[in-house]
């Protein structure tokens, strides 16, 4: 049998019976006769290939469903020779690297360098080297790009890391050219940073953050900050760009955005956290101090501000302050 689709409300056999179609499948029967679906009675296939129907003339037809059960079990045609050979395939897999090779290379492009700004090297006396460390390496696994800034200054007080005292009989040193150790030499003067072709500011802590980046642990709450630093900071706000601080670093962005929210620690108890003293001195200036532990971060929605406490906790293990760093890299990359 054959299947002839028609839409025509009318068709005339070849012995001249008219039987009438209705936008209806209509079966043709080895007589040739065109036969509409209608007024049939079921019945059985002789010879096996599914349910069948017979019409007012006699005709047998296999109905749709039984139709499509019966062509699946045909055999199907052969599939066409795979025309690629292995030169072709290499060639693909070439031209496929070397797409995942430029869309790397644009993507790298496409991600501004996160500036970080360091102060000297030694935690007495400069950026706090476990800190300053531990972000670079957060924000390179975040598929982002360091870049280290440092101001041309000198730095205020050389400490004695060995006997933690002021080392009265060391020559000056320069903030940048101390720094220079940390960045392996790849570091630029704190006045060439600028907001607009940069990510997310990054400023490590350790006490050359609050001596020689400001004179906090002069003045306290009277403090003023580096000129160029103030500005960096004022200008990552108004391009609301994210800013993450450590440990007494966050002292420093609450001086220059006043009502921001950080976190300098816990106020007690006083032997796990010894510079309390900072988060009277903050709320002093009119800063919101949040009450954090060495591993959580405090984001201050206003002013995209994101701070961790780090070495303000003194039982802390490098473990503890890396995690807490990786935390708020983190976040800075998801509010970039």
């Amino acid at each position: 049998m054959q299947t002839v689709h028609s839409t025509a409300t009318g068709h005339e056999s070849p012995r001249g019976t008219q039987h009438q179609l209705i936008y209806a499948p209509v079966w043709k029967s080895q007589r040739g006769d065109a036969i509409r679906l209608g007024n049939e009675e079921k019945s059985s296939d002789p010879k096996g290939r599914g349910s069948t129907k017979r019409c007012e003339c006699g005709g047998q037809f296999l109905i749709r469903s039984d139709l499509t059960k019966v062509c699946a079990n045909l055999p199907q045609p052969l599939s066409p020779p795979a025309t690629t050979t292995t030169n072709n395939n290499n060639t693909q897999q070439q031209r496929q690297r070397k797409r995942i090779t430029l869309y790397y290379q644009w993507y790298q492009c496409a991600i501004p360098p996160s500036p970080s700004v360091l102060c000297g090297c030694g935690s007495l006396d400069g950026t706090e080297i476990s800190e300053a460390i531990s972000a670079a390496i957060h924000i390179c696994q975040k598929n982002m790009k360091p870049q280290f800034y440092a101001p041309d200054v000198e730095i205020s007080g050389v400490i004695n890391h060995l006997t933690r005292e002021l080392d009265t009989a060391s020559p000056s040193r320069n903030a940048l050219v101390e720094a220079a150790r940390l960045a392996k030499s790849c570091i630029k003067p704190l006045c060439e940073c600028d907001a607009c072709t940069h990510g997310a500011l990054v400023i490590p802590g350790g006490f050359g953050a609050a001596r020689t980046l400001s004179n906090f642990v002069e003045k306290g709450a009277d403090c003023t900050v580096l000129p160029d630093l103030e500005k960096l900071i004022e200008d990552f706000y108004c391009e609301k760009k994210p800013i993450g601080s450590m440990c007494i670093a966050s002292a420093l962005v609450a001086k220059v955005l006043r009502g921001v929210k950080v976190t300098l620690g816990k106020e007690s108890p006083k032997e796990d956290w010894p510079y309390a003293d900072a988060i009277k001195k903050v709320k002093s200036m009119g800063g919101r101090v949040e009450m954090k532990g060495v591993k959580e971060v405090t984001r201050c929605k206003r002013y995209n501000v994101f701070s961790t406490p780090a070495w303000l906790y003194e039982p802390a293990t490098h473990s503890d302050v890396h995690e807490g760093i990786g935390k708020l890299i983190a976040m800075l990359k998801k509010h970039m």
